[in-house]
């Protein structure tokens, strides 16, 4: 099966004003930064969770006899 060959204007690249890559850097340096404190938050999550794990792991279990 041959695979359609796509128009010429789809397939050179965009030319970019210096604006455009302006909002580009703008909005991929948001990003970036939503990514960071996504980590964060789910650093904390985990390592509160651990410690969570460790307290149970160490508190001794009841048997339910003296």
């Amino acid at each position: 099966m041959r695979k359609k060959k796509k128009p010429a204007a789809e397939t050179e690249p965009k030319e970019n004003t210096g604006q455009e890559n302006s909002d580009s850097l703008t909005e991929n340096a948001k990003y970036i930064k939503k990514l960071e404190l996504q980590r964060l938050v789910l650093n904390k999550l985990v390592s509160s969770d651990r410690i969570l794990s460790d307290q149970n792991n160490a508190e001794p279990e009841s048997t339910g006899s003296i």
